[in-house]
C-alpha cells in the first residue's frame, strides 16, 4: 500500500478482493488517525512508537497475508450482493 501526499491511497493484492479489502482497511485506519489527531488538537504529547520487526512479522502472519485479505473482503462482497440483488454481476 502507498499513501500519496495530496492524492490518496493505492493498494494492491493477488486478487481484486484482497486489494479492495486492503484499500478499505487503510482508508478506515487513516480516518481513525485523523480523528485522533483532531481530538488531540494536533498536540497529543505522545511520541510515535515503532513496533519491532518481530511484532510486525507476527501481525502480518495473523492479519496481513493475501488469504486473510481475500477472506476479510467476503463480507463486503456479500453485503453488496444482497443490496444490489447481484445486479453488478450482469
Amino acid at each position: 500500500a502507498v499513501i500519496l501526499q495530496n492524492h490518496g491511497l493505492i493498494t494492491v493484492g493477488g486478487s481484486v478482493d484482497a486489494a479492495a479489502f486492503w484499500f478499505i482497511s487503510l482508508d478506515k485506519t487513516c480516518h481513525a488517525q485523523l480523528l485522533a489527531d483532531a481530538a488531540a488538537n494536533g498536540n497529543s504529547g505522545l511520541k510515535k512508537r515503532l513496533i519491532s520487526d518481530e511484532e510486525a512479522q507476527y501481525s502480518y502472519a495473523q492479519v496481513g497475508t493475501e488469504e486473510k485479505g481475500w477472506l476479510a473482503f467476503q463480507g463486503y462482497y456479500d453485503e453488496q450482493l444482497v443490496k444490489t440483488g447481484g445486479g453488478f454481476l450482469k
